[in-house]
């Protein structure tokens, strides 16, 4: 396999890094594969469904011809500037929505949280290995609900750092989350071991 390519696997079914397959279901999927380097990475995405722009704006315009055509034949020219603002103002909120967020994570290197939104905007956060001390699993009570999410300790900062920041998915990919994330600990901490010199003997 190449560097850089990667091979995506659904839940817990384990691929060989040399079969070429991809698998993909539900809101969620990982992958894993090598980074440039030859570094071990695996990446974990939780997303909502497909909801294509161009359908989106199709529908949104057909929308508003007809609200536009029913509210100039009772009301006039000025409901229509008014609806006109509403449509645009509900056209930006679905594209401020975030789409998918994902944790990317390279043993050794450290960790990479995504955010894609609908409109395409794409932002990207990396942590190095050395700042990570731990990994939790906190639940939290909101308006009578209760969900789980999954944070970071670092060692710089005395608050939580969030992985999935807008999108809240169940606990099992949470798990699987933060098991990826242990080991790469793990990996990380056995390599700055072995590259500390040994003590001189007395």
């Amino acid at each position: 396999m190449k560097p850089g390519e990667q091979l995506c696997y659904t839940r817990l079914l384990h691929l060989s890094l040399h079969e070429e397959h991809v698998v993909s279901r539900k809101r969620w999927h990982a992958t894993i594969g090598q980074q440039v380097g030859g570094r071990r990475s695996r990446k974990i995405s939780w997303l909502l469904p497909q909801v294509p722009i161009g359908n989106l704006c199709t529908w949104v315009v057909a929308i508003a011809v007809l609200l536009q055509v029913v509210s100039f034949y009772f009301s006039g020219p000025l409901s229509l500037t008014l609806l006109g603002w509403c449509l645009v103002a509900e056209l930006l909120w679905k594209l401020s929505i975030v789409q998918q967020e994902s944790v990317l994570v390279v043993h050794s290197l450290g960790l990479q949280v995504e955010t894609v939104w609908l409109s395409g905007r794409i932002h990207r956060t990396f942590l190095p290995m050395d700042r990570i001390r731990a990994v939790i699993i906190n639940e939290a009570v909101h308006s009578h609900t209760s969900f789980f999410y999954l944070a970071l300790l670092v060692n710089d900062s005395s608050e939580l750092t969030l992985i999935y920041r807008n999108l809240r998915p169940p606990l099992k990919v949470l798990t699987e989350v933060r098991t990826a994330v242990e080991r790469a600990l793990l990996v990380h901490e056995q390599e700055q071991q072995k590259e500390r010199p040994a003590s001189m003997p007395d």
